[in-house]
């Protein structure tokens, strides 16, 4: 079964990092593109090693989440953003946005 895991990215010119709030996971690259690519990558690792482990390893693997803080401060970042009006880099490229990552669970 797949379904989306809520991820964010933020950045802009060469430093953007991305976190998969569902797993914890987060990455960093030079671009919006690449940070996506090796977030999914990052999820799909994870999602492989969890799956190989025992019953209540894998449970446990699968149910973490970024702390309540960390999900927090980015829903902020989320909310103003889109009551403003996002913020963009001098390229007029988003710096904040949402995205789904599959997770292959």
């Amino acid at each position: 079964m797949k379904y989306p895991l809520e991820c964010i990215a933020h950045g802009s010119g060469n430093d953007w990092q991305a976190i998969c709030l569902d797993l914890d996971i987060a990455v960093q690259a030079n671009s919006l593109h690449d940070v996506t690519r090796i977030l999914q990558e990052a999820v799909q690792s994870y999602v492989d090693d969890a799956m190989a482990q025992d019953e209540a390893t894998r449970d446990a693997m699968l149910s973490r989440s970024a702390p309540l803080r960390v999900r927090a401060a980015w829903a902020v970042r989320l909310f103003i953003a889109t009551l403003f009006g996002r913020r963009l880099d001098r390229n007029g490229r988003d710096t904040t946005l949402g995205f789904p990552v599959e997770c292959p669970a």
